[in-house]
């Protein structure tokens, strides 16, 4: 029988337990479910249920992990030398199991498990322990916790090194404060107390803290692609762009090195150069965001960017849907014009009562000479040229623009 084989059928098999009264039977697991399969989605024995694992950080020793399983199972990947030893111990409120995988192939797989435990009753909790793990290789490992039976597990972790390359006396810390803006940390510590003390001394929230086993500039660089720009600060200067919020993390913490600390802060979104502005509402009442006039020979042009511009008046340039104009200045042939709000012709002293591009009825001058005036409109074609002037068009049907002539 093949290690995978005599795994599955051990699990498989009935254990009494000695539980907080008497003995109790373990549950039985449900079908299609297989060990072996459980860390590689790809290769996953059940298609309709969630059995495998979702990928969830650094494993940390020392630290305790809590979380609340998505997909039924947590993985969190552990880098050890060979001769490395440790042991994981879990626990939770109800039945389930805690196992480890690797090292990772060199075609991402975990493979089969290389020991597993069940969380199981103790003392009026449950848990389990992968007791004195030797790795055998050096590499990546896989440490899952989770149970078959019960969905959003929740879950206490935390692994404890024995001996070996894993006793290194370096960790790091990195938190999140909130403060009026978005604070980020990263400290080289030499224990975990160390850290708690350094947590402490925080009045504003801390969240998402978290204490690494190694420094910080030896914290994993691995980042998603997703682009959701952030404008960091690191040390509270020379800001850039970074392509989302990890990114921004991992640059402190490199920043911080091996024995150093480094306070940061963020900002959503893109970095701002000199004066730019993004949209009409981050400048004033009388100012609109456009185009800087800078052109560059070759692409791409950094130095193009909109930037606050006073809006006209009476009579100035404008182009339309662009708010180039006074408040209630509308653009009309590409001039910023003064008009009064009509209902009819007679209410214009000069000009006619037409319809303006924002939607509501206002005097608008006459169209003069090589200018258009209006096409066929049922039940009759609009003259706006100017009383002297007559509108005249290419079709005898009236259904295109004319000219004033």
């Amino acid at each position: 029988m093949n290690i995978k084989n005599s795994i599955v059928a051990a699990v498989v098999g009935m254990t009494l337990v000695l539980g907080c009264s008497g003995t109790e039977t373990s549950p039985e697991l449900p079908d299609g479910f297989d060990l072996a399969q459980l860390a590689d989605a790809d290769t996953k024995s059940d298609t309709i249920t969630d059995w495998y694992t979702y990928m969830n950080g650094e494993f940390s020793f020392d630290a305790l992990m809590y979380g609340m399983t998505q997909y039924d199972f947590d993985g969190y990947t552990l880098a050890a030398d060979a001769g490395d030893v440790f042991t994981v111990a879990a626990s939770a409120g109800s039945w389930g199991l805690v196992i480890i995988y690797g090292p990772q192939k060199k075609n991402g797989n975990w493979g089969g498990p290389r020991d597993w435990n069940y969380i199981r009753p103790s003392g009026g909790t449950y848990e389990g322990a992968l007791s004195n793990f030797k790795a055998k290789k050096a590499g990546n490992y896989l440490v899952v916790v989770g149970s078959p039976w019960y969905g959003n597990y929740k879950y206490d972790l935390k692994g404890t090194c024995l001996s070996g390359s894993c006793m290194k006396s370096s960790f790091c810390l990195d938190f999140e404060v909130t403060g009026g803006l978005n604070y980020f940390y990263a400290y080289n510590v030499d224990s975990q107390q160390a850290a708690a003390d350094e947590l402490a001394a925080f009045t504003d929230p801390v969240f998402n803290d978290f204490v690494r086993l190694g420094t910080c500039v030896d914290q994993s660089a691995a980042c998603t692609k997703q682009y959701a720009p952030v404008c960091g600060y690191i040390g509270g200067v020379n800001p850039t762009t970074y392509g989302n919020l990890c990114a921004f993390k991992v640059a402190v913490r490199q920043a911080a090195g091996a024995t150093s600390s480094m306070k940061s802060h963020y900002e959503k979104g893109a970095c701002k150069k000199d004066g730019q502005c993004f949209s009409d509402d981050e400048c004033g009442q009388y100012q609109y965001c456009g185009d800087n006039g800078v052109r560059c020979v070759t692409a791409p042009c950094e130095a193009n960017y909109d930037i606050c511009l006073p809006k006209g008046g009476v009579n100035d340039f404008c182009q339309a849907g662009e708010n180039m104009c006074w408040p209630g200045l509308p653009c009309i042939n590409n001039r910023c014009t003064l008009f009064s709000q009509c209902k009819a012709d007679t209410d214009c002293t000069d000009g006619y009562c037409g319809w303006l591009p924002d939607g509501w009825r206002g005097c608008r001058p006459y169209a003069q000479v090589g200018e258009s005036c209006e096409g066929f409109t049922l039940p009759q074609y609009r003259n706006v040229c100017d009383p002297s002037l007559t509108c005249v068009f290419s079709e005898p049907t009236h259904d295109v623009p004319g000219v004033c002539q």
